[in-house]
């Protein structure tokens, strides 16, 4: 027995789609342009423009009090260094220097697999399990 609502395509499939398509076009054109760029400078302008597109949702959800006011600022701003340098900073510069050393399709597979790395980095370095996951199904009518 089949159900056609199995079949039908819906809203999170459009958005699937268009972010996977959006994410394989960012590898092929980086691919290209780390190529022909500094790699540091373009680092540093995928850093820039991310903080500037995280800008009007930081001050949406945050107001502006998380820009303005010093005790939070002073607070938060190792987690926000941290952040800007040793995750995105390091990240991009060392896919960028990958990408020059390795095609597009190659790099799209093993970028692919993050969440494999992430799972591997955390058993070793903080012993976590994987645990179980729990899938609900609806039953199919005839």
């Amino acid at each position: 027995h089949s159900s056609s609502a199995a079949l039908n395509w819906n809203a999170g499939d459009s958005a699937t789609l268009a972010s996977a398509l959006i994410w394989a076009l960012y590898v092929n054109y980086y691919g290209i342009t780390v190529r022909r760029s500094d790699l540091l400078a373009l680092t540093t302008v995928q850093i820039s423009t991310a903080a500037l597109l995280s800008l009007p949702l930081t001050l949406a959800l945050e107001g502006a009090g998380a820009l303005t006011d010093p005790a939070l600022l002073n607070y938060s701003k190792w987690d926000i260094l941290y952040t800007a340098v040793a995750s995105s900073g390091i990240a991009f510069f060392l896919q960028g220097w990958a990408q020059r050393h390795v095609a597009a399709t190659p790099t799209a597979i093993i970028l692919s697999m993050e969440s494999l790395f992430a799972l591997a980095a955390g058993k070793v370095n903080f012993g976590v399990k994987r645990g179980r996951r729990v899938v609900n199904v609806a039953p199919v009518e005839a």
